[in-house]
């Protein structure tokens, strides 16, 4: 048994040691508690409400292993405590933010002491507290004597007695009615007593749902009714909210002598209001005491005992324009090779469409908006030009292919496509040298370009004809001569019959007038035709011509079936010493003709055309699109009738040969130095 013994020592002091080798860990403090930390059980005020000094005591337990700050009154600018204990100890207190608070860890305490009541007769208990009791020797406690469930809470006293006027001497309530895509309600009301005013019940018996009072602080609703805790003796109060539909029958509240009624509406809504005898009548809308937010607003006001019948009538919206080109500008300019270059700028108002499905007449290759360039961006076979709302400005250029006859034609305008409605559309087609318009067909009116003036012009050449010459042969060819010279050289023509008014005139004036008159008047004479001569070629020089621009100088090739080709092949682009002459990044190295893909484009300057024409259209849509086309003759169509011109000038100087030869030697005679005198002679 002794060796047993001593095996339960060995193990005992085994054990021991191997206890102290390894302690258990110290155990770690509990979290600090940050939220639901304390419970104020009860709250009871005593004392007096005229001398402003009310004793209170707090019941409540700390749930916490630490000290924690329990909320008392507030707000400290307003109330100040004195002579707190816990548990008749003194208490530590101090204050943060809005309200005084005291520091306790007691498990269960019990606070008391004094509050004076600065200014208003008001309190704010922040909470929560579980019961609030007001044991009170003079005065009253508005709200009631026993309260449950307070938080965040303001209390109003009244150091009178407890009877007091059931009502205020002034309760002025003003209405606002607003139907909108939500019906809403905006309530003013201005109350004036000589005593406190207390708490305010105002009764909801339209169906209002409140959302936000101003001018109260603790309201609550109560059934039917919203309770209004006031302060003072004077008191406006904003109540705001919405319906769960519009009221059909206004009614004045009784403890007013008359109320103000705005009734607005919306332009999806029409609001009618009845108008018998027995209904508030309605008054200019500028004495609302509410603001107006509706041009539609009415103001109707309501004597006590008068009602208001309203019915609303929801309007059904009809499809309108929500987007409109006011101005649709397009020039196009024809090349000698048979190439369009096409120039539109677009002025629209947009008021709700996001995106235009622009089809242009050709390829496009430059979008701008309000002067700056955008990326071409295409879908659905199109343009996608992205509208912005108000006014703006749309340009866009592309390029295109004709096909000419060699004689004489009608040459169709590449048109665009696109689903908006054009209040007006102008067209400017330039043509190069060897094309002549005639007339331009497809706009409100035939623009002929063969005009008035030609007529005249043709009329004056054959009366000076007439006048001139002698014989019927020399009329004929003369006429054909100085008809002809006007389509080729305007100025020329203007100053051979200025040329022939003189001689006429001359002639005139040697049979009429003798002496001083006679060199007077033909002086005139030459001073009106020259100065004929100036105005014709000062308006030569802007005669139907733009100004001059730098030509584009494209290649030539075969249109394509759909009339529309790759803007690489159309700029003309020499790949030649690439690498001789390569400047900027990569991808303009390597960029043909300078076309990159996801770029903002530049804009191409417009070739430069001999001669313009131009059409106008009213109201154009797409199922009326303007599509102008241009009735032409080219430079080998009137090859024969120059040839004619030509011939007739021939043959009026073969007829008048000999007198062009005297004419010559005469001339001759009168240039020629007078012969010189010897000095013998």
């Amino acid at each position: 048994m002794g060796w047993l013994r001593a095996l339960v020592v060995f193990s005992l002091v085994l054990w021991t040691a191997v206890a102290h080798a390894h302690p258990e860990p110290p155990k770690e403090p509990p979290p600090k508690c940050t939220e639901r930390c304390f419970v104020v059980t009860r709250l009871v005020l005593e004392g007096s409400v005229a001398g402003g000094v009310l004793g209170f005591t707090a019941e409540g337990a700390v749930l916490a292993e630490h000290p924690v700050a329990v909320p008392l009154f507030g707000p400290p600018s307003k109330v100040r405590l004195d002579a707190v204990t816990e548990d008749g100890k003194p208490a530590a207190i101090g204050f943060e933010g809005d309200h005084y608070y005291a520091m306790t860890a007691a498990k269960r305490f019990t606070l008391k002491g004094k509050l004076t009541l600065l200014g208003d007769l008001a309190l704010t208990i922040p909470g929560p507290v579980n019961s609030l009791e007001a044991n009170l020797s003079a005065g009253r406690m508005v709200e009631g004597t026993k309260l449950s469930g307070l938080s965040a809470a303001t209390v109003h006293f009244d150091g009178g007695s407890e009877v007091k006027t059931a009502e205020p001497t002034v309760f002025q309530l003003s209405r606002a009615f607003r139907v909108l895509r939500e019906t809403s309600f905006e309530y003013r009301l201005v109350m004036r007593s000589g005593n406190d005013l207390g708490v305010i019940r105002l009764p909801l018996t339209l169906g209002e749902k409140v959302l936000d009072v101003g001018g109260s602080s603790g309201w609550k609703l109560e059934g039917n009714e919203l309770v209004l805790p006031t302060g003072g003796n004077n008191a406006t109060i904003t109540v705001t909210g919405t319906f769960a539909e519009p009221p059909k029958r206004l009614l004045a509240d009784a403890r007013s002598s008359y109320e103000w009624w705005l009734v607005e509406s919306d332009g999806e809504h029409r609001v009618i209001a009845s108008t018998d005898a027995a209904s508030a009548k309605q008054i200019d809308s500028a004495e609302s005491p509410l603001p107006r937010t509706q041009a539609s607003s009415r103001l109707f006001l309501a004597k006590r005992g008068e009602t208001l019948d309203l019915s609303v009538q929801t309007l059904t919206s009809v499809e309108a324009l929500a987007a409109v080109i006011r101005d649709h500008a397009r020039t196009a300019v024809l090349t000698p090779r048979g190439d369009w270059v096409i120039d539109e700028q677009l002025t629209y108002e947009n008021n709700g469409v996001d995106h235009l499905l622009f089809k242009p007449a050709g390829r496009a290759i430059f979008l701008a908006t309000d002067g700056v360039a955008e990326r071409l961006m295409h879908g659905e076979d199109a343009l996608m030009i992205g509208l912005r709302k108000g006014n703006h400005t749309v340009r866009v250029q592309s390029l295109s292919s004709a096909s000419l006859s060699r004689l004489f034609g009608v040459l169709a305008v590449p048109t665009p496509d696109h689903p908006l409605t054009a209040s007006r559309s102008t067209v400017t087609v330039g043509l190069p040298h060897s094309v002549h318009p005639i007339a331009v067909l497809g706009g409100d009116r035939v623009v002929w370009l063969v005009s008035v003036e030609h007529g005249l012009a043709l009329a004056i050449a054959v009366l000076a004809a007439w006048l001139a010459a002698s014989t019927r042969r020399d009329r004929a060819l003369l006429a054909v001569a100085l008809g002809g010279l006007w389509f080729v050289a305007a100025p020329v023509f203007v100053a051979t019959i200025a040329g022939v008014a003189v001689m006429i005139a001359f002639r005139i004036s040697g049979r009429l007038l003798t002496g001083s008159p006679r060199t007077l008047a033909r002086l005139a004479i030459v001073g009106g035709a020259g100065l004929a001569v100036l105005v014709s070629l000062a308006a030569s020089k802007s005669f139907d011509r733009a100004p001059e621009t730098r030509a584009l100088d494209l290649p030539a090739a075969s249109p394509p079936a759909d009339g529309k080709e790759s803007v690489s092949k159309l700029v003309a682009y020499d790949s030649k010493n690439d690498e001789k002459t390569a400047v900027g990044n990569f991808a303009a190295q390597t960029a043909g003709g300078g076309i990159l893909r996801g770029v903002a484009p530049v804009a191409l300057p417009l070739p430069s055309a001999e001669r313009y024409a131009h059409a106008t259209r009213e109201l154009v849509t797409r199922e009326r699109p303007f599509t102008p086309r241009l009735v032409y003759v080219t430079t080998t169509a009137l090859l024969p009738f120059a040839g004619l011109w030509a011939l007739s000038i021939l043959a009026l100087l073969f007829a008048h040969r000999a007198k062009i030869v005297a004419l010559r030697a005469r001339l001759r005679e009168l240039l020629a130095p007078p012969p010189s005198v010897s000095p013998a002679e």
